[in-house]
């Protein structure tokens, strides 16, 4: 099964990585005031190019054999503007271990928006299992998910969304 954000089997491997996606992002969210940074045009100047699909703006590609991302960013929706960067399994039933696009792990990504101002929160789902983080700098929020890295090493938690929109929007 291909996930809806990897269209076809094909498609080229992107030229940056997971680390070079999450970098930019770090880097735009550290300098982030106020909501248009998360504006497309700010975003596109500072992550990377994007295509203008529907209520919003895009960009898809393959990182590795395994993994793609897909960042979106939405002018309007139910929830408000936003920003959605996901790292999807080509094949999700063969759960791919995420060494390949884990160099920015989930604890380095979210200390580094805490050197940034960010406070952070433990985000807990089901039978208390942490799902990830928010983190709020207003007016700001971005709430950070992760996965385990792989069957052997799932204690290491890998950045496996990220999602930011206005605090207000909560």
């Amino acid at each position: 099964m291909t996930n809806e954000g990897s269209t076809e089997q094909s498609m080229a491997t992107s030229a940056l990585s997971a680390e070079d996606l999450l970098t930019r992002l770090l880097g735009l969210l550290s300098d982030a005031h106020d909501l248009d940074a998360i504006s497309p045009d700010r975003v596109q100047a500072a992550v990377l190019p994007l295509t203008q699909r529907g209520g919003g703006f895009s960009s898809y590609g393959r990182l590795t054999a395994d993994w793609t991302y897909d960042l979106e960013v939405k002018t309007e929706s139910a929830v408000g503007p936003g920003l959605w960067l996901r790292f999807l399994e080509v094949d999700e039933a063969a759960h791919p271990p995420m060494t390949d696009i884990s160099k920015i792990d989930l604890d380095q990504f979210c200390t580094a928006l805490q050197e940034a101002g960010y406070d952070k929160s433990e985000k807990v789902g089901e039978h208390g299992r942490r799902m990830g983080y928010t983190l709020t700098r207003p007016p700001l929020i971005v709430e950070v998910e992760g996965r385990g890295e792989s069957a052997d090493n799932a204690g290491h938690a890998c950045v496996s969304a990220v999602f930011v929109r206005g605090l207000e929007q909560r």
